[in-house]
């Protein structure tokens, strides 16, 4: 049986509950169900709560990079439409291997299944990219440690302060955890340099 979720009112004796981002599912919706297994069809899941079924033994599984190719899209067209609207020029690597003096850089917080994509492309295309994602800093010199990855396929990842003092156009592409619940804060902007484009493409809250 799939649990079913129509006007408020849940049926309880469901064993399935798909969702996407506006159902809640917490205690409340929860509680006294025969739910056994809920199926996100999101890349997060901070809408569940995962304590209460982690007690109650529900297994929650979401879908990481299901909406990844569509951000990619809309990040590369935002800025386009904002470089021609407001008269802005990019400045690119050349692609003969020599590099101009002061290229446009693309600073990326949370290189994941999204902030990837938007950092290979960004590098086609000619930009500089500066990465910010500790976790992946830190899982990459694990890898290599291990010898999972050679030298020459390191990439180079920058402090939040750098990337944002360096940076001129900022994008952040991050979880919602204890970690960056606030880090765009007054303080974050303050440190970006000026004239500098921020688009969120988090997700959530």
């Amino acid at each position: 049986d799939f649990y079913i979720i129509q006007h408020g009112l849940v049926f309880k004796k469901a064993d399935i509950l798909i969702i996407r981002t506006r159902t809640k599912c917490n205690e409340s919706l929860l509680k006294g169900s025969s739910v056994k297994l809920i199926a996100t069809a999101t890349i997060g899941t901070d809408h569940i709560d995962s304590v209460y079924c982690r007690d109650n033994n529900i297994e929650v599984v979401n879908a990481p990079g299901c909406n990844s190719g569509g951000v990619l899209q809309y990040f590369y067209t935002a800025i386009f439409k904002y470089a021609a609207t407001k008269g802005v020029q990019f400045s690119y690597k050349r692609k003969s291997g020599h590099e101009e003096a002061n290229p446009t850089k693309i600073g990326i917080i949370g290189v994941g299944n999204v902030g990837g994509k938007i950092a290979a492309l960004g590098e086609y295309l000619g930009f500089e990219i500066l990465r910010n994602d500790p976790p992946k800093e830190r899982e990459q010199t694990l890898s290599f440690n291990k010898g999972f990855l050679r030298l020459d396929e390191f990439k180079t990842y920058y402090s939040l302060d750098y990337l944002l003092r360096n940076s001129d156009i900022v994008t952040m592409h991050v979880p919602l955890q204890e970690e960056t619940i606030g880090m765009a804060s007054e303080e974050f902007f303050a440190k970006m340099k000026p004239g500098a484009v921020f688009m969120n493409a988090s997700r959530g809250e």
